[in-house]
């Protein structure tokens, strides 16, 4: 009976053994060493806004870091930085005219829409990278609206989405710009992104993508702060602090401004 009790155990530890080597091998397996790292860097961590704010640029710098292992790409690599403001959520709704009269007819609410999103590449998207990658990463503005759950009324969604990147677009808050990315050396890429004077405050995520061969490498993320300052942020923080008072203050120059008017352009 003993012999058997220890059979046994010798059998469940040897079973055991072979099922945590099956477990390192598939996780080694899906989870491939990276031959390839991005170290980037911009210009400038934070955006001012202030009152003379007419746009900003910021510029991407980044290094490719290869190991000793790693064989030369005969294509070379390729290089797309995404820049996403804070999420929004948009309506867009379809005007027609009625007896002369435009009234809002169907829409569709986006939800996770980024206020606002810069594409940049070295070359073409769709030469970087295969659609189903694409897809996944969101790379590019084909692929914005298609994150949140539709809300509204039912219908084809697609010529809202369209419509909305359209007029991101003519805001200059939605740009994709190929071949943007330029390479200073084999290893060594920068990019410069517009900011128009319009763009919404808050925490942006920078993100950089490498690819070789359609192949996606490796990626890096960086933060990029775009703040109201001076005047501007007192009153935002006034308002924000304290709405009751910053709401008697309007009202009271409002009646100042226009009891000082009458005085002004009064005619005996």
């Amino acid at each position: 009976m003993e012999a058997a009790r220890q059979q046994r155990g010798r059998t469940h530890r040897r079973s055991l053994i072979r099922g945590l080597v099956a477990f390192g091998l598939m996780l080694g397996c899906a989870v491939p060493a990276a031959a390839e790292k991005l170290v980037a860097s911009l210009s400038a961590p934070r955006v001012e806004i202030s009152s003379n704010f007419a746009g900003a640029e910021i510029s991407v710098f980044g290094v490719i870091d290869r190991d000793a292992q790693t064989i030369a790409r005969r294509g070379g690599y390729q290089v797309v930085v995404t820049i996403a403001g804070p999420a929004d959520e948009v309506v867009v709704r379809q005007r027609r005219r009625v007896a002369g009269i435009w009234i809002s007819g169907t829409s569709q609410r986006f939800t996770d829409v980024p206020s606002f999103y810069s594409v940049q590449s070295s070359d073409a998207l769709d030469e970087i990278a295969p659609s189903i990658l694409a897809r996944q990463l969101r790379l590019g503005l084909l692929y914005v609206g298609h994150g949140g759950p539709a809300r509204g009324s039912l219908g084809i969604r697609e010529p809202f989405r369209e419509a909305l990147v359209e007029l991101k677009r003519e805001q200059g808050l939605y740009v994709e710009q190929e071949g943007a990315v330029t390479f200073l050396s084999p290893n060594f890429f920068r990019t410069t992104a517009s900011f128009p004077a319009a763009v919404p405050d808050g925490l942006y995520t920078v993100q950089v993508y490498l690819f070789a061969d359609q192949a996606y490498l490796s990626s890096t993320s960086l933060d990029l702060v775009v703040a109201k300052s001076g005047f501007e942020q007192s009153m935002y923080v006034f308002a924000q602090d304290d709405s009751l008072l910053y709401g008697l203050a309007v009202v009271i120059i409002a009646v100042f401004t226009g009891w000082l008017g009458g005085v002004v352009f009064r005619r005996d």
